[in-house]
């Protein structure tokens, strides 16, 4: 007998559920009562349901991370690749042979226990995508006309959940500005009502009560000028107008979008949403506190939850975040968002996911964290600027934290090709004659004897006729 795919679904989750559960020792009665209520959709089954009061996030009414110096608020990791595919042509020559979409999920949910133990609360995943490490994935849970692809759901309704079960909250987001240009793309304002419209009922269907809503990535990214009004959806007021277009379907629904990676906040979309959802990808760790105090001035849970430092200069930007009120989010590119994709838990980077367990510690006191301050950013050009062929751009990076600068030398590379670099403060270089493309630019810090000492984030933009 052919069963449902509802039926098939449950199935798995049971499966998933008792392995996650595997090194716990209830008896198999109760470990199978707990997973056949967590795979319910109905409310009573629902392990994880997340609210907000008072500016702080609550998990079943208690403030998450309680007692921690995290406590109310939502310490989190990008893993928008978690539920990824290809569908376009460019798959078989960038993906692995053996790239399976339900596989790498399983893979993702594997971990989410080892995650949970080193004090992640939540998890981005997106109907979208990320960057890959390549561009023209085709990755979208959505039909041209915005109603939505069950295929990528299934995906989506297990990590869902499997973080359910843990006690962890998904931030799902809709849009991702490279979505275009193919057989799944949104064509224009309603399609994109429709999609927000679909993902708002689909959620409230499910009876999820651990998810919240982000519109867009980055809602202002130049990358949505290629959209089918695109100049509407990165805009304050059709961001504002999405938000509202998914309170409207369901009130209860906590929903925010995202804004750029320099950390800035903007006052009608923070009076629209119900949460503040900031990215200090491009945010020196000198300026994180004040794009904290001015997010949180509006009265709402403040959450960054994009933020591409690693190592020693991420688990201090975790350390200043939280400090200064705001959850951190964690976005490790090349372990979780570059294929193939990796999932290894706390392996993925453990200077920060220590300082994750540290900061979420019942009694830890913070100020008896030691301090890191260092970091090296690009600061021109930003993510989404476009130029002309034959204009030369001027590439500029800051590097804080390193006190004797005698001897070193900050390099800039492009699509990981080499461009310029430059030995003395300000750190700039000039590049001639950028050929037509899409470009991702870093700077990587070396010392006197040659090591790298620090990577800054990328940046992406375009030069086109």
């Amino acid at each position: 007998m052919i069963k449902s795919s509802r039926e098939i679904l449950r199935m798995r989750c049971l499966l998933q559920a008792g392995s996650l559960h595997k090194k716990l020792s209830f008896s198999i009665a109760s470990v199978m009562t707990a997973v056949i209520l967590g795979c319910s959709s109905t409310p009573s089954g629902n392990a994880t349901n997340v609210t907000i009061k008072d500016s702080l996030w609550l998990i079943n009414g208690k403030p998450v991370l309680k007692d921690s110096p995290a406590e109310g608020l939502l310490v989190n990791v990008r893993m928008v690749n978690a539920v990824f595919e290809d569908s376009g042509p460019l798959a078989k020559s960038h993906l692995p042979k053996d790239f399976d979409p339900d596989e790498n999920t399983t893979r993702f949910i594997a971990q989410i226990q080892d995650y949970y133990a080193h004090g992640v609360r939540a998890f981005t995943i997106s109907l979208q995508g990320g960057l890959p490490g390549y561009e023209g994935a085709v990755n979208s849970a959505f039909n041209r006309d915005g109603s939505l692809r069950r295929s990528y759901l299934d995906r989506v309704e297990r990590v869902i959940h499997a973080a359910d079960q843990e006690g962890v909250v998904i931030i799902l987001s809709c849009f991702y500005q490279r979505q275009h240009s193919h057989e799944y793309s949104l064509d224009g304002k309603q399609t994109i009502l429709n999609a927000v419209a679909n993902v708002t009922q689909w959620i409230v269907n499910q009876k999820f009560t651990n998810v919240v809503l982000e519109i867009s990535n980055e809602y202002a990214h130049g990358g949505y000028n290629k959209w089918k009004d695109g100049e509407w959806l990165k805009s304050v007021d059709g961001q504002v107008e999405l938000i509202r277009h998914a309170k409207n379907l369901a009130p209860n629904l906590l929903v925010s979008t995202s804004g750029m990676g320099s950390g800035l906040s903007t006052e009608p979309l923070a009076r629209a949403a119900d949460f503040i959802v900031i990215h200090f990808n491009r945010t020196p760790l000198s300026l994180i506190p004040e794009r904290v105090m001015h997010a949180r001035s509006f009265g709402k849970p403040v959450v960054c939850n994009e933020d591409d430092k690693i190592g020693k200069l991420g688990a201090e930007a975790a350390r200043v975040s939280i400090k200064s009120g705001a959850g951190w989010g964690f976005m490790h590119i090349e372990k979780n968002q570059t294929a193939p994709f990796e999932f290894d838990g706390v392996a993925d980077d453990t200077l920060v996911y220590r300082m994750l367990a540290r900061l979420t510690t019942p009694g830890e006191s913070i100020d008896g964290i030691p301090a890191e301050q260092f970091s090296a950013l690009i600061t021109n050009p930003i993510d989404g600027d476009v130029f002309v062929p034959g204009n030369a751009i001027s590439i500029r990076a800051v590097v804080t934290g390193i006190e004797n600068t005698d001897g070193i030398e900050v390099r800039f590379f492009a699509e990981d090709k080499l461009i310029g670099k430059d030995t003395s403060a300000p750190w700039e270089i000039t590049w001639e004659n950028a050929p037509t493309g899409k470009y991702n630019v870093l700077a990587v810090v070396h010392g006197s004897k040659g090591e790298e000492l620090l990577r800054s984030g990328m940046v992406d933009f375009e030069v086109t006729p």
